[in-house]
């Protein structure tokens, strides 16, 4: 009996996990898409192939369905963030007035409250098992492209390498890209950011000047592809 009662409680804990992680990940990306993927749909558009990708679809470790699921386990396992331990402090997220909140807050709000504080709760206990070492491991694990990157910080000139570098996997982002932040110090990514040849070039990342030379031939194409519809317009 205690078996089949344990056994019961895990398929609903996992139904319930899955929902919620589910409906946060979608919030987060209705509200913050990854920038990688919008900017290769652009170019789609235009009939342009670039010679890379600069999105990929990494496959997600311990069950985890969408990328932006590691986002909501980065605070409380990459970062260390220490939950409250009072149910008291989630409860409150059924009290809280949503009447000046902002409409992504609210439909935050809203999602928290699918879910009783003590499940809350376990759904951040589960994730919070999850360390960092053994998410990078398993990341890498299933996507070889990564293997080779370091997260150890020494050539890095980012705050965390296991933050940078899971917000990476998490956006889609090139292997190249991600190395690049997390082998280069802060300083030397911004002058190639702030490079007048690529100044006009934002993506919400950074990426390598080889492939900056690529973006930059691709805006040339769709320049001259607008020109030529204004252009045909005023026949």
């Amino acid at each position: 009996m205690n078996n089949k009662k344990t056994s019961f409680d895990d398929a609903n804990f996992k139904v319930s996990l899955k929902k919620f992680l589910r409906d946060w990940s979608a919030l987060e990306y209705e509200d913050n898409p990854p920038s990688a993927l919008l900017q290769e749909k652009r170019y789609a558009q235009y009939g342009i192939k670039l010679p890379f990708k600069l999105h990929y679809e990494y496959k997600m470790p311990f069950g985890l369905e969408s990328s932006y699921d590691l986002l909501f386990w980065l605070p409380f396992g990459g970062m260390g963030i220490k939950r409250p331990q009072d149910d008291k402090d989630w409860a409150d997220y059924h009290m809280i007035n949503i009447d000046n909140l902002s409409e992504k807050d609210k439909k935050q709000l809203s999602i928290y409250r699918t879910v009783s504080p003590q499940q809350l709760n376990m759904i951040i206990d589960w994730l919070g098992q999850i360390s960092s070492d053994q998410m990078i491991a398993e990341i890498k694990r299933l996507n070889p492209e990564l293997a080779h990157i370091k997260t150890d910080g020494k050539t890095s000139g980012v705050l965390n390498p296991v933050v940078d570098f899971v917000q990476g996997v998490a956006y889609g982002f090139a292997p190249e890209d991600i190395e690049l932040c997390l082998t280069t110090k802060r300083g030397e990514l911004q002058k190639i950011a702030n490079s007048p040849r690529y100044q006009n070039l934002r993506f919400g990342h950074f990426t390598t000047p080889e492939h900056y030379e690529a973006l930059l031939v691709a805006e040339q194409q769709i320049q001259q592809i607008e020109q030529a519809k204004q252009n045909n317009g005023k026949e």
